[in-house]
């Protein structure tokens, strides 16, 4: 609550002097009244009774939230001040990630399967066409992305990569790679491709595949497999999820930004905020 004004002198009016010596006793009432009732009000920004100003909260690229700590320009010498803390921009975030889709092509369980000679070009996973897979893309925005992961017992070739190809006449001819990028899969462990924007004349009801490639190529080194899947996310836009403040001193405050979703690219959310004394 704002406080209210002191000394209201109101003029006197024609009486004399007891006119005049009323007023003195009324405004001296009124102004003990009001400090009485607003002893820490936001009267003022010169007595630090409240303060205010903007941040900028940095949500890193795959976070779903970022925070900030502020100093106030003053500080507070009484009582921790209350904060509040507000987003000054629109709140919807157009760079998040939505939950990914996850399709399993190759599942061993506690075993492996393994790939020797690992091939130098483009060839089907494992030479075998029991491991394609449909996906009906049809109505889905161009945004959409795919990519693979999957588990690497052991890998001796260090130079093969996955990719994938899409065929949109029953597997009679194949595109070209889609393009999840050409690092080595690792020696054993979790694997990961980049993702890539699906072509546009993918986004159908088509047939896909996994394809290996730079490999040695030579007897003896290959990689074993012991899981990989198709992994499908929707770049899309969301609101804020929720800011608010942490904690709070009397020389500053920490506050946090939260997003629904990761975000794709690295976010900042302009804040405003106001601290005071109630």
């Amino acid at each position: 609550m704002v406080k209210p004004p002191t000394d209201p002198n109101p003029a006197p009016s024609t009486g004399g002097v007891a006119n005049a010596q009323g007023q003195a006793i009324f405004t001296a009432d009124w102004n003990t009244l009001i400090n009485d009732l607003y002893p820490h009000a936001l009267d003022s920004l010169v007595n630090h009774n409240a303060q205010y100003g903007t941040a900028t909260v940095n949500i890193p690229a795959g976070g779903v939230g970022g925070a900030l700590s502020v100093t106030f320009p003053s500080s507070f010498g009484g009582p921790i001040p209350e904060v509040l803390v507000w987003v000054r921009q629109s709140a919807f975030l157009n760079n998040i990630v939505l939950p990914k889709f996850a399709l399993s092509i190759l599942n061993g369980g506690v075993g492996e399967y393994r790939w020797e000679p690992y091939p130098p070009t483009d060839t089907e996973l494992f030479g075998l066409s029991l491991h394609r897979f449909r996906l009906n893309l049809v109505s889905l925005p161009s945004t959409i992305l795919i990519g693979l992961s999957g588990w690497i017992t052991s890998n001796n070739d260090g130079l093969g990569t996955v990719e994938l190809e899409y065929s949109l006449d029953s597997g009679a001819t194949w595109s070209v790679d889609v393009g999840l990028g050409g690092a080595p899969l690792p020696a054993t462990g979790i694997f990961k491709t980049s993702s890539s924007a699906v072509p546009s004349a993918a986004l159908v009801d088509g047939l896909w595949r996994v394809v290996g490639l730079n490999g040695q190529g030579v007897a003896g080194f290959g990689i074993n497999f012991s899981r990989i899947q198709v992994e499908l996310t929707y770049p899309s836009g969301s609101n804020i999820a929720g800011t608010g403040r942490l904690s709070v001193t009397t020389t500053g405050f920490s506050a946090r930004v939260n997003s629904p979703f990761p975000v794709i690219a690295s976010t900042n959310v302009l804040v405003g905020w106001l601290a005071f004394v109630p």
